[in-house]
Formats: C-alpha cells, sequence, structure tokens
C-alpha cells in the first residue's frame, strides 16, 4: 500500500496534472480478514492479526483505520474487549532498510504491469484465460482475480502438504479442549428477542419523529420528495439527505423506492 500511494502520486500529477500536493494524497481504510483464523486454538489468532495490522501502521501507507477480525472471531461474532489493542503504537518501523527497499520494488513491479493494464482499458477490461470465473460485477473474471484464486487454491495446497504451519492445525496440534470463549451469542428465553426489540426501537423512533405536527409533517414531506424524484429520474442524493434529515427510517427510505421501482 505504501508502493501504491507513491503510484498514485505520480499518476495524479503526471498524467492528470494535479498539481496540489494535499489532493493527491490517497486515503483508504484497510479490513483484516479473518482468512488465517482457526477455530481450532483460537488464542493463536491474537498474535495472526497483530501480525497482518502492523503494515497498516507503517509510515507514509496513509491507512485511515483498520477494523480488525477478532481472535474469536472464527467461532462467532465477537464481544467487545477482544480487540489487541496495538494500535496505542503510533509509527513502525520508521527507518526500516527492509520495508523501504521492499516498498521500491513493489513499485517496479507494479509500473511494470500497469503499462498492460492501460492499453487493454484497465484491469475491468482485462481478459481472462480458459477456465476463469464469472464476477457479478464485471461478468467475466479479470485477470487479477483469477490470480487471487490460484494463490488462495496454491495456499491450501501448502497447508495441506505441511509446508506452511498453522499453528493447532498442521502441528502443535494439543489435544486439550479450548477453554469457554466470550462470543456473541442472541438472549432468548425459549425463543429469539433480538427481533422483536428492534422492531419496538424502530417504532419508538417513529413516535418520537410523530410526537409533534411539524417532525410528522417534515418526514412525509422528505418522503414525498424521494418519490417524486425517482418518478422523475433526477439524482436521489438530495432527496436521500433530506429524508435522512428528517427522520425517516432505512425500511421507510426503502419502501418509498420499492413503490416507484417495484
Amino acid at each position: 500500500m505504501r508502493a501504491f500511494v507513491q503510484l498514485w502520486d505520480e499518476l495524479t500529477l503526471q498524467r492528470y496534472g494535479v498539481t496540489d500536493p494535499s489532493q493527491r494524497r490517497f486515503r483508504y481504510g484497510v479490513q483484516v480478514n479473518s482468512l488465517g483464523l482457526t477455530e481450532a486454538q483460537p488464542e493463536n489468532n491474537v498474535q495472526r492479526i497483530v501480525w497482518r495490522c502492523w503494515p497498516s501502521r507503517c509510515p507514509r501507507t496513509r491507512g485511515q483505520g483498520c477494523p480488525a477480525a477478532a481472535w474469536n472471531e472464527a467461532l462467532g461474532l465477537p464481544r467487545p474487549g477482544t480487540s489487541s489493542g496495538h494500535f496505542g503504537c503510533s509509527r513502525c518501523w520508521p527507518s526500516s532498510r527492509t520495508c523501504w527497499s521492499t516498498t521500491t520494488s513493489c513499485g517496479i513491479q507494479c509500473r511494470r504491469g500497469q503499462g498492460g493494464r492501460a492499453t487493454g482499458g484497465g484491469t475491468g477490461r482485462d481478459r481472462p484465460g480458459p477456465g476463469d470465473g464469472w464476477c457479478c460485477c464485471s461478468g467475466r473474471v479479470g485477470l487479477h482475480e483469477s490470480a487471487m484464486v490460484a494463490s488462495h487454491s496454491l495456499r491450501r495446497q501448502r497447508i495441506e502438504s505441511g509446508v506452511d504451519v498453522v499453528v493447532g492445525v498442521n502441528k502443535f496440534v494439543t489435544q486439550s479442549r479450548t477453554r469457554s470463549q466470550p462470543t456473541l451469542t442472541p438472549h432468548h428465553d425459549g425463543r429469539p428477542r433480538c427481533g422483536g426489540q428492534a422492531a419496538a426501537a424502530i417504532a419508538a423512533w417513529r413516535r418520537d419523529r410523530d410526537s409533534t405536527e411539524s417532525g410528522r409533517s417534515g418526514a412525509e414531506s422528505a418522503r414525498a420528495r424521494l418519490v417524486r424524484d425517482a418518478r422523475s429520474g433526477a439524482n436521489l442524493m438530495p432527496a436521500s439527505l433530506e429524508a435522512a434529515r428528517a427522520g425517516l427510517t432505512t425500511g421507510e427510505w426503502a419502501q418509498a423506492l420499492r413503490d416507484v421501482f417495484g
């Protein structure tokens, strides 16, 4: 990502002529996925997640935030308090020669591949080879998606053959039972209560909103505008913002659009 930030700065300056450095800053959020987490011996997930989060703390990566999968997320929804807290560290590896040389090498490789994508019409125009699959957002899966799938397949082969060690899965496996995990489970007394609680909260919200004539008329006016704009083909963002400020719920907003579009 640090190499990407540098490439973004170069492209916006050289190709698009953006001269203001502040407008060439690429900002993004990082999501650490749970692919490498294991249900077996989930305490080991702490180290796995911390290790994956460190790169977003490198200087000049410009990562704006990093929601990290919790140590027990392989078992269920995590409860608060299961994070590592490693973001208390400010900057990591500020002068690491390895980190800087790896960034440079990555940038060079990206520049080599960038020319082919540019002449081919961008990543959305990448032509797949035989056996490539489909993607719901852009039709045929591009070459970069196919490379990711192939990489995951090879990773599974390395784990199953023992080349890649996964603690608790293919090495250092213990027979002792892991202590009870603090995962989030729905409260129920013979039947689930979460749905009823959510419905009651929405009903209370609407009652408070409509308790005054101005609040009720504001919500009705905002919904009427949303319907008019949807029928006319206008940009729905202004009407949606007005609906949110007037207190319409997500369900009311969606139903207004269903009334128009079906």
